[in-house]
Order: C-alpha cells, then structure tokens, then sequence
C-alpha cells in the first residue's frame, strides 16, 4: 500500500509539470540555420558551455561523421534542456535535416511533437522544402524565426510577404529588426530586435555570445522606433481581434480604445490562444551564427506553443483479427491527469517508437514518445502489431549523442530505450526484434488483475489490439546493387544490411533470387550516398557497391490463373495440406502499411511496394471471441504469418522481362484451405504456398508484366515573363502533363481556398511591414523586385522522374533565379514506348 500511495505522488508530481513541457521540432530547407540556431539554444540553456560550429563538424546534434564532413544534417537528433535555467519549463527538442531525400527523418519527427519552429533564410525567403514541411505540419502549431538577418540581401519584408504568400499565413510580429547605422561602411547593420510586446529595445554584441542589454523604447526619444512599435502594436491587436473577443472588450473597456494601454502579458494569452488554433503565425527574427535573437525564440516557444496536453491527440488504430468489423470507432480525448485517454482506459500507458538506432557502444537505441500513463525501467510491456511480450531494463533521456539515465518516463516526455548491443543480458534481448519504427508500446502495471476482460466488456474491444497510428513511410526511388567482396563477407554483408534498414526504414533491401543480386532501394542519390559511407565506413561491411539508379517496378497486366495444391486427380485425403491462389494487379493504397478488412477477406501488407497477402474468409471456420471452432495446433496468426512469409519471398522470384520488384499485385489465397489439425511446424505451408506463387508467375508470358516508373509532382513558381519557357522545358523534353496553371494572386483569394474564407490579398495589402534600410539599393530596383514578385505563375505538372535529374540548374537558368519548385514522389506509371528501350538498356 505504501507504494502504491509513492506511485500516486510521484504520478501528480509529474503531471502538474506536463503543462510545462514544450516537445519541439527545428524544420527548414537546408543550410537556413536550424542546427545553428539548436546549438545556440543549447548553448542559452546552459546545457552545453561553449558553441560549436557546423563548419568546424563540432556542433552537438550533428554528431555522425557523415554529418560532420558533409556539413549538413542527416539524421534528427532529440536533446532536451531547461529554459531558463530555473527550470520553468522543459523543451524536448528535435533538430531535423533539411535535405529532401531525409524527408523520412522529418516526417518520424513531425509524429511526435507538440510544436514546431520553422527556421527561414531572410536572404532567400520561403525555400521548397520549407513548403514541403509546411504541408506534412500543416496540423501542428508553430514560430518562424526568420534567421540570417545579419546577411547581404537579406528581408524581413519579403520574408514575410512569402510567409503570407506562399504559406497562407496570418503573420503576427512578436519582434522586428532593429539596424544600427555604420557611420564607416555608411551602412545599415543588423544589431538587435524591438520587441513589439513589451515595448523593449534588445541588442546584442557578437564578439561576446552573453552579452544582452535590453532598454525600454518608452524611456527613448528615437521617433522611428517609437512609430514602428506603435504601427506593428497596432497591426497586432487588429488581427487579433478577429479571433479574440475577450482581447476586444479589454480593449474597449480597460485599455480605453488605447493600443499602447494592453499589456505585454494579455498579448502573449491572445497570440498563445490564436496559435494553438493555427489561426496565427508568430513571427521572430535574428541571426543564430552572431548569436542574436535565440533568448527571445526561446521565451515564445515557451509562451506560444502547446504542451502535451493542449496539442491534438493522435489518431488511434485497431490491430485487425479475422472476425473484426471492417471498420472500428475508437473514442481518443486527452486527459490532463493522464495524458491520451484511449476508450475510457485511463490507466493505460502508452508510448510510441519513432526512431530506432545503433550505438556503436550502447547497442540498440529506441526514441520512444509517452502519450499517457508512465513507462518504468524494469516493467513488462506489449506490441500490438507483434502481439509479445518483453521487459524494459534501461530507460533514459537523449542528448544527441548522449544518454541521461532515468528510472521512468512520464506522459509528454520523449525519450529512450536503451536495449544494448546483441551481446549484452538476455533479459532485454527479444527487445530490438519486438520494436521496430512505428511501433506501438502498452503497459498496464497499474491495472487489476483482470482488466483486459473488464475493459474488453467495458469498451467493446480487445484493450492489447489498439496501436497509434504508424508512420506511412514513402516509396523509394532509387536504388543501387550491394555485393559481398567475396563469398566469405556474404553473412557479413547481410547482418550489416540488416542493422542499417532496422534504423533506417525507408531504407529497403531486394533481393533477386535468379541472379543472386541484392539491390538497395532509398529515397535519392544523396540518401544511397550515406547509406553506403554507413555501411563501408561505420557497420564495417566489405561490398562493393554499385552504380545509383531509379527504381523501376513492374506489375501484372491480368490476374494469373488458378492454381492449386494438390493437384487434381492426386488422391489426396483429408489430411493433406491444400490451398488455392491467384495473383491479381491492384490499385495502389496511399497507406501500404495497415491490415484492413474488405467484405469478406483481410488484406495484408507484405512490405513497402504496396503488395498484399488476401486472405479470403474460410468456408468453414466461423471465428467468435472465444475461438470457438478452431482445431488446429498452429493458431491462425501462426498460418497467416506464414503465408506472409512465403508471398514476401515468392513475389521477389519474378519472372518478368527485366526481374525488377513486383508492385501492387495481391496474391489471392482462397477460403477452402486445409492444414493437418495436428501439424506443427509452419515448412510446409512456405514450401506449398511459395511454390505455387512462382509457378502462377511462370505461368505469365513477359508481354503480361508492365515496367512502372516513379512519377513526380512538380508545383513552380515562376515570373509571369517566364512562364512560356518553363512551360516549353516541361512539355518538350521533360514529357511532363501540365495539371494547372494559375496566378499566385488567384492562390490567394477566399474561392480558391478549400475549406478557407481567408482572403490573403487583402491581408497582404494590409498588413504592415517595418522599414528595411538595406532592402533596396534604389527606387528602380524596388519597383522591378515588386514587379516580379507580384506576378508569379503557379504551374502544377506531373512528370516522370528520370526527366528531372539536374533540373535545379536548368531551372534557375530559365528564371534568371527568380522562381521555386517543389518536388514530390505521386505513384508509379507505366513507361511510354518511346522511353521503354532506353529504360530496359539502362539495366
């Protein structure tokens, strides 16, 4: 009883912290600051005590080699830290790469935080992937820090004029920029910020990172930065008062109708308020690398993003068996004692993996979130996708690269599993096979003995089946082979590959079983780059690996025949193994990851091509809850993993014109199959089943297989002087289909906006912008930059992938680098005859 009752103050000891608790991610297009900026809040935290440098490969989140020799960030690295340094508040922070074939990485941490900073480059504005994360979080509330202020060309103006533009975003100024005039260079340089909320003046001193001095702009006589706080308190208040009723009585009645009467705190509630409602955007600016602006960033993620418990609850599955309904309601709500309340169970706990990786010291390392309950060292916990068991011996928190052990993980907290390496206690040693990315953990230590039965009855579902919703992981598109050096190096090479897909998982491995080849499969060049500098450098693997490619696909044209075991005519009894199958073409999922029902028959992934095992309803066996009927010593799960299995391995013998992986086929086991009820061991099912996958592909003459190549989504924005050319490079050479062509200000009006009232023209022309001293060289300039931004073009196209290689250079020659492109996987099409012989030569 006495430690039941510690448990109890231990747990609202905890949550009465959640409210403080901040679980964050940095996004950006590549090389705008964000690992800059992470070190600098490490840094102002007092987590770290002295700045590294991303030129000098000494910062704290970019710790790989790969990352320290290339300068960029490969993998999202998770540290957390206290700010300030009271411990007011906890920040959970994940530093993400801005490189778009690391999309995956990206999109791993987008499932796990609360809130978002998305870093832009003042010089160059909203960048593509800044877009492209954008859309992926466009659920998640968020800052812009505009950084780079300190750089030549760059504009807060027109920073923000995209912002509003491109993003469709209210932006709301917490601070704007603050220039000190050069009287020796007779220039304008970047020293400090205004804080447009408590009326200060913020400047820092470069050459000493602590330096801050902080003056309030109602103590000074400097006319223009009193006009400019007034104009931006203004703007604010006005746009806040579209949202906020209560801003708008305080403004009537308290403040007297006065803009400079509201105080800072009643802004900060209205803009935290409009934010967690993804109504607003607020917006900051600085220069992370000369250490300005990152104490104020840090303040307003405190004050304007939501914690754990203020963020929208995740979306919730339910593991089909074969008697489940095709489609199941689970109630999901957040309770602030407890976290996601999941159908009532508020004792549950329940963590999700969003990253698995391996230390060369510590082994295997699982990132998990904690959504409700708490998570202990030592406890026994259960996955609902492998439906096992297995103990958690070794918690901690991540710092980049170093692990802060800890004895539990609480509700909103973001942490690790320290699993070891392969050598290490067998107690955790089914851990690393039990948790992959996208997995589900549950645990119920504080729940009676009979709470499974209880809330089965309670609830109307099996409480061990509900899983959060897994990461849809995109399809690769490029691939390359892998070899061992000699045959010796093969189990080598295999376990290396292994590792380097279990961390990775948008990472895949073929293999061709007529050729003995092994091909891996990634989301682009750069990404099989590091794959291989990983594989040969770091897991110590003797390949050879080959030339990067695409990755084609083909698929069936017609659904194979019939066929059975036994055969006809064979004098087989009753106690023989029989199954029927076919090999059917089917439309591609969007999510090729889930099992579902449909009518009569489960569909099954079989990994990340987008085939899938059906499994029709057996003619005989009728399932109940109880199980009742069921005879067999192998339990279905058993036979339907089994046949899993066989499909996996059967579907990659492919017998086409070119043995390139098979994509959306379906293999098609009929109900009326039979297994000995005391057959124990599953070889005979992979044996049957596999060999009649290949026989039906055998069966097919190669005129029945289609080559299928990646095709891409293009969305450009592009001057409308320019638009004939791109348009001509699309349609010629490139062989792209043109979706849409519209202009940007169309974008921008209420009617072209689904699910959207807002007309971004008019907040476009209304909003205010502070003055911008270095902007423009001259009225001339001006009026041409207003000339070409106000008229961009937005053209929609589909175009395949190979005719896209190297377009970055071609495009910015066409554009004179006026434009924008963003570019992103959409399916797999069939290769037009004029490019089928070039394809089938390549290989």
């Amino acid at each position: 009883m006495l430690q039941y009752f510690k448990f109890l103050r231990n747990f609202r000891r905890t949550i009465s912290d959640v409210s403080k608790i901040r679980n964050i991610g940095i996004v950006a297009h590549i090389d705008a600051g964000k690992t800059t900026t992470t070190e600098r809040m490490l840094y102002y935290s007092g987590k770290i005590n002295r700045i590294g440098n991303v030129d000098q490969g000494n910062t704290t989140t970019d710790y790989l080699p790969q990352e320290r020799e290339r300068g960029i960030t490969i993998q999202s690295a998770a540290v957390s830290f206290n700010w300030p340094k009271k411990n007011d508040f906890r920040i959970n922070l994940i530093d993400t790469p801005g490189h778009v074939d690391f999309s995956f990485e990206i999109l791993k941490s987008l499932k796990v935080i609360d809130g978002e900073v998305v870093i832009l480059d003042a010089v160059s504005g909203v960048q593509a992937q800044t877009e492209k994360i954008w859309h992926y979080s466009r659920n998640i509330p968020k800052i812009c820090f505009i950084n780079k202020m300190d750089r030549t060309g760059a504009s807060f103006n027109n920073t923000v004029r995209d912002i509003i533009q491109k993003l469709k975003a209210r932006a709301i100024f917490v601070n704007i920029p603050y220039f000190k005039f050069d009287p020796q260079t007779k220039t304008s340089i970047f020293n400090g910020v205004i804080d447009i909320l408590n009326g200060q003046l913020i400047t820092w001193s470069p050459e000493v990172p602590d330096s801050i001095q902080i003056m309030n702009i109602s103590n000074m006589t400097d006319s223009k930065i009193i006009d400019q706080l007034e104009k931006c308190r203004e703007s604010i208040i006005d746009t806040l008062s579209e949202f906020d009723e209560e801003l708008v009585e305080y403004f009537l009645n308290e403040a007297e109708g006065n803009y400079d009467k509201i105080p800072g705190s009643v802004l900060n509630k209205s803009i935290r308020k409009a934010t967690l409602k993804l109504q607003v955007i607020p917006i900051l600016c600085g220069a992370s690398f000369r250490n300005i602006g990152i104490q104020p960033l840090l303040d307003s993620v405190c004050h304007f993003l939501p914690s754990p418990i203020e963020s929208k609850p995740v979306n919730i599955t339910y593991n089909l068996k074969q008697q489940d309904k095709n489609t199941i309601d689970i109630p999901v709500t957040y309770d602030p004692k407890f976290g996601l309340d999941v159908a009532s169970m508020n004792n549950l706990a329940m963590a999700f993996v969003f990253k698995v990786m391996t230390d060369p010291i510590r082994g295997i390392m699982i990132l998990v979130r904690i959504y409700s309950g708490i998570l202990n060292s030592g406890s026994t916990t259960y996955n609902p996708r492998t439906k096992g068991t297995f103990r958690i011996n070794n918690l901690g928190v991540m710092n980049a690269d170093e692990v802060e052990t800890v004895k539990s993980l609480h509700q909103g907290e973001i942490g690790v599993i320290i699993k070891g390496k392969d050598n290490d206690s067998k107690r955790d040693a089914n851990v690393s096979n039990e948790l992959n990315t996208g997995d589900t953990i549950l645990s119920h230590s504080y729940i009676k003995k009979n709470w499974q039965k209880s809330l089965k009855n309670k609830i109307g579902l099996d409480p061990l089946s509900v899983m959060i919703e897994p990461i849809n992981i995109p399809p690769p598109v490029f691939s390359a082979s892998v070899e061992p050096k000699t045959l010796g190096n093969k189990l080598e090479m295999e376990k290396a590959l292994h590792i380097l897909c279990r961390d990775d998982p948008s990472l895949t491995i073929y293999e061709d079983e007529e050729s003995g080849q092994t091909v891996i499969n990634g989301m682009g060049d750069l990404h099989l780059q590091i794959a291989k500098d990983k594989l040969v450098n770091n897991l110590k693997a003797n390949v050879n690996f080959g030339e990067i490619r695409i990755s084609y696909k083909e698929t069936l044209r017609t659904t194979t025949s019939i066929f059975s075991h036994p055969k006809q005519n064979t004098g087989a009894t009753e106690s023989d193994f029989k199954f029927t199958l076919s090999i059917e073409p089917h439309t591609p999922f969007k999510d090729s990851r889930n099992t579902f029902r449909k009518k009569h028959e489960v569909w099954y992934p079989l990994g990340n091509d987008n085939n899938y095992l059906v499994v029709e309803d057996h003619i005989s066996y009728h399932f109940s809850e109880s199980g009742d009927g069921w005879r067999h010593f192998l339990s279905y799960e058993t036979i339907v993993n089994s046949l899993i299995a066989s499909s996996i391995a059967g579907l990659q013998s492919n017998y086409s014109s070119k043995n390139f992986p098979l994509y959306s086929c379906a293999v098609r086991i009929k109900g009326d199959w039979k297994i000995p009820f005391d057959c124990e061991e599953t070889s005979e099912i992979l044996r049957i089943s596999r060999n009649l996958i290949v026989e039906a592909l055998e069966s097919m003459d190669k005129s029945q297989f289609a080559i299928l190549e990646p095709i891409m989504n293009v969305v450009l924005d592009v001057p409308q002087s320019y638009v004939g050319l791109v348009t001509k490079d699309l349609t010629g050479k490139r062989n792209a289909s043109i979706d849409l062509i519209s202009e940007t200000e169309e974008n921008l009006k209420p009617n072209n906006l689904e699910g959207n009232s807002v007309d971004y023209n008019s907040i476009l022309e209304s909003q205010y912008f502070p003055p911008d001293p270095n902007m423009y060289d001259s009225l001339a300039e001006q009026k041409s930059n207003e000339s070409i931004s106000s008229s961009l073009v937005n053209i929609n196209a589909k175009v395949p992938l190979k005719n896209m290689m190297n377009y970055s250079n071609q495009f910015r020659s066409i554009t004179q680098g006026h434009g924008s492109f963003i570019l992103e996987y959409s399916g797999m099409n069939e290769v037009s005859r004029e490019s089928l012989k070039d394809v089938l030569d390549s290989y």
